[in-house]
C-alpha cells in the first residue's frame, strides 16, 4: 500500500509540475498566437492596402494622360486661334469690328487656360492679353511694341510647352520665333526686348 501511495504522490507531483509549468508557459503560448493571429491580419491589410493603391495608381495614369491629352487639344485651338488673329489680317478686321466678339473669344481662351495650363502660363496670357488691348487701344504702333507683343506670345507658346510635360526643355521663345520669323536671329535686337 506505501507503494501504490508514493506512485500516486509520485503521479499527483507530475500532475502538479505540468500544469505549474503549463500555466507557466500559457502567457507566452499566448502571446505567440496573438502575434501569428496580428501578423496574418496585418498581411491581410496590407495586400488590400497594396491591391486599392496599385488601383489608383492606375486610375491617376489614366486621368493622367486623358488630362494631357486635353491640354494638347486646348493648347493646340489655343495657339491655332491666336495666330490665326496675328497673321490673317481679314480674321483680324472682323474682330475689331466687333470687340465684344473678340473679348469673348480671349476671355474663352484665359479660361481655359485657367483650367489647364501652370500659373506661370496663366500670368504669362495675361501679360500678353493686357499688352494686347493696350496697343488696339493705340491709334499707331510702332515696330518695337508689335515686337513685344510677339515676344510675349513666343514665351506664352514656350511656357505651354512646359506644360506639355517637356519641363527640362532648352527650347526657348527665340527658338519659337526662329520657326515663323525669317532671320530672327539677325532682327530680335531691333526690339531690344531681354529675355
Amino acid at each position: 500500500m506505501q507503494i501504490a501511495i508514493l506512485i500516486i504522490e509520485f503521479i499527483v507531483i507530475l500532475i502538479v509540475a505540468f500544469i505549474y509549468f503549463y500555466v507557466r508557459g500559457l502567457p507566452d503560448k499566448i502571446h505567440q498566437k496573438n502575434i501569428k493571429l496580428f501578423e496574418h491580419d496585418l498581411s491581410k491589410k496590407l495586400e488590400t492596402f497594396k491591391s486599392d493603391l496599385s488601383k489608383e495608381i492606375e486610375l491617376l495614369k489614366i486621368s493622367e494622360s486623358q488630362l494631357q491629352i486635353r491640354k494638347i487639344e486646348e493648347f493646340t485651338t489655343i495657339t491655332d486661334f491666336l495666330f490665326k488673329y496675328m497673321y490673317d489680317k481679314k480674321f483680324q478686321e472682323e474682330l475689331n469690328k466687333e470687340p465684344s466678339k473678340l473679348q469673348i473669344e480671349m476671355a474663352n481662351i484665359g479660361s481655359r487656360l485657367f483650367y489647364f495650363a501652370s500659373d506661370e502660363t496663366v500670368k504669362k496670357y495675361v501679360e500678353w492679353r493686357k499688352f494686347g488691348w493696350e496697343m488696339l487701344s493705340k491709334e499707331k504702333v510702332d515696330k518695337k511694341e508689335l515686337g513685344k507683343n510677339l515676344v510675349i506670345f513666343a514665351e506664352l507658346v514656350a511656357l505651354m510647352r512646359k506644360d506639355l510635360g517637356y519641363k527640362k526643355t532648352v527650347c526657348t521663345r527665340d527658338d519659337f520665333l526662329s520657326i515663323f520669323v525669317t532671320d530672327w536671329d539677325k532682327h530680335k535686337n531691333d526690339y531690344e526686348i531681354s529675355e
